[in-house]
């Protein structure tokens, strides 16, 4: 691989990651960083030190995915309660502005 190819992608790969430290978490920027690595790695000639660089990021990156998820799916959790609660606490009342009382219809002769 020539040198002008690894320098334009360490330099995408830099943008990436720095997107993903210098701003509030993204996962998406996280996930295609983390496949920026794994591409990175499935080339012929590997440096060792770059590679262990990448590694740790990698790691790092990880790490804040699983992080992120365990939030996203405590948030959704938090959701799906509020709204059961909701349904619950609208028992028996009407669901529908529109719900016509049939007892207004019974007319004794």
């Amino acid at each position: 691989m020539t040198e002008e190819v690894k320098s334009k992608n360490k330099s995408q790969e830099s943008k990436s990651q720095n997107a993903v430290a210098d701003t509030k978490f993204d996962f998406k920027t996280a996930i295609k960083a983390l496949e920026e690595i794994n591409k990175w790695f499935q080339q012929p000639d590997i440096d060792l030190d770059e590679g262990l660089e990448k590694l740790k990021k990698g790691k790092e990156l990880i790490a804040k995915c699983e992080a992120h998820l365990v939030e996203a799916e405590n948030e959704f959790e938090r959701i799906r309660d509020d709204f059961e609660d909701d349904s619950n606490a609208t028992e028996g009342v009407r669901e529908s502005p529109h719900e016509i009382d049939d007892s207004l219809f019974d007319f004794e002769e």
